[in-house]
């Protein structure tokens, strides 16, 4: 169990370091699709989005395995950890990462959150409160487990949303982190969430 809660902490440690976090370079891992990039967004990702149009202002990310809108002013940074961040200052932000496969989360509930995944955030300085639990569909049809939670950490409050799918042989956890509240934000990157064809 432990195996499965520690690349969640090491991920919401990670995005609350912000604009300043540098991830190493190490690839996400790629379902076989390729990809030539042009201007930092590859060729397939406007395929890879038909399905929900991308929202004004908004680009897609894609790393063969998954596929979501986000803001095009934003930095993507890509390595075991893809974290996108606002710039502006406002500490919002947005980290891709993964995990071998398991079933931990697909009848996740509050009570099973409250048990697994809640002390192990707490064990990192950060304190959680309200969390919920959803097992829910997207509008793109994309099976999700939703958690979502106010927290603090180092006296910085932050609304914080995983959205966590199964592609492959692996748990994708796309985590949206809320300084300042954005509901276009997590509202485009759930609507437009999917495992890359």
């Amino acid at each position: 169990m432990k195996r499965c809660l520690l690349p969640l902490a090491l991920l919401l440690l990670l995005t609350l370091t912000l604009s300043s976090c540098r991830i190493p370079t190490e690839k996400l891992p790629q379902s076989g699709t390729t990809a030539t990039e042009t201007s930092g967004v590859t060729e397939d990702v406007t395929d890879a989005v038909t399905d929900a149009p991308l929202p004004d202002g908004y680009t897609a990310y894609h790393n063969g395995a998954i596929t979501f809108a986000y803001p095009e002013a934003w930095t993507l940074t890509k390595g075991s950890v893809d974290l996108i961040v606002n710039e502006t200052g406002v500490g919002n932000n947005v980290s891709v990462s993964y995990e071998a496969f398991s079933d931990l989360y697909s009848g996740m509930d509050v009570a099973s959150f409250r048990t697994t995944l809640q002390p192990a955030l707490e064990s990192s300085g950060m304190t959680v409160a309200d969390p919920s639990v959803e097992q829910c569909t997207n509008p793109l049809g994309t099976k999700l487990t939703r958690i979502h939670y106010q927290a603090t950490y180092n006296g910085v409050s932050m609304e914080q949303t995983m959205l966590i799918l199964a592609a492959g042989e692996y748990n994708y956890v796309v985590s949206v982190t809320e300084v300042t509240s954005d509901d276009a934000l997590l509202e485009n990157v759930y609507r437009t969430l999917k495992a890359a064809a």
